[in-house]
């Protein structure tokens, strides 16, 4: 996530129900409650017909329900309360004064966002786009992005406020009266998650799969036990553990170099 004057600020999840995540044509682009191992692919999609990374900076955009009732000093969220340091928020009485500010803030970084700017025709492509999503939210389902299907997504939700008639727990209409809100994200590196492929003894292996003699590997500095998978969080720590000792048993058994 960008901020203005200073630098980037982390985060796992996007709080609320009634917020978006549209590309710079005012479009939805993903699932914004997916876990952050997920989440983060999208920013790194390669588009090889127009040779640019059409989703390296999504655009965060919410509501004063969602400001009111998901605001969170947890580390790792957005929004955030007033009072907090939220100098990376962009905010507008209306979407038209929204895009105007966010122009604003791209300019500031074009120089490390390959100088993207919105289309042109970004506030009626939002408009429409917002349309789009309260129809799905009444409804109660996400037949664009699936958003809201995996109790996983429950926990990168945050807190919302209850209301009668309520299909979707992740989703609900965003207001068709401002003011509105918005972020610029995009993705960071937490830790590795990848790198050297290891076998179940943590014995790194060479390219034809043979393991290196005396070389070890546990954790976040080896290729994932589950893959492109994401199982929990924190859920590097029993890997770890059980790892190690499964390594540190092998190579107890390895003869003694003089």
């Amino acid at each position: 996530m960008v901020r203005l004057n200073a630098g980037p600020s982390g985060m796992f999840s996007v709080a609320g129900d009634s917020m978006i995540f549209v590309d710079k044509r005012g479009e939805r682009a993903v699932n914004e409650k997916l876990n952050y191992n997920e989440l983060a692919q999208k920013f790194f999609q390669w588009d090889g017909a127009k040779v640019e990374y059409p989703y390296l900076v999504l655009i965060s955009i919410w509501d004063q329900r969602t400001q009111d009732n998901s605001a969170s000093s947890e580390y790792g969220r957005l929004p955030v309360p007033p009072g907090t340091d939220d100098r990376h928020v962009i905010r507008g009485a209306n979407l038209a004064e929204l895009a105007a500010d966010i122009n604003q803030r791209l300019a500031k970084y074009a120089s490390y966002i390959g100088g993207m700017r919105l289309a042109q025709d970004f506030v009626p492509k939002l408009t429409a786009t917002i349309n789009r999503f309260n129809e799905l939210a009444k409804n109660g389902k996400d037949v664009d992005f699936n958003r809201g299907e995996r109790g996983v997504e429950l926990l990168f939700n945050g807190s919302v406020k209850e209301e009668p008639g309520r299909k979707n727990p992740t989703m609900w209409p965003i207001s068709d009266q401002g003011p509105y809100y918005a972020a610029l994200v995009t993705g960071g590196t937490l830790d590795t998650k990848g790198g050297p492929k290891t076998s179940p003894d943590g014995q790194v292996l060479d390219t034809r799969d043979k393991p290196i003699p005396g070389l070890y590997g546990v954790g976040n500095c080896v290729a994932s036990a589950s893959g492109r998978a994401y199982w929990a969080g924190g859920s590097t720590l029993g890997p770890i553990i059980a790892f190690a000792y499964r390594a540190a048993q092998t190579a107890n058994k390895e003869p003694a170099k003089s």
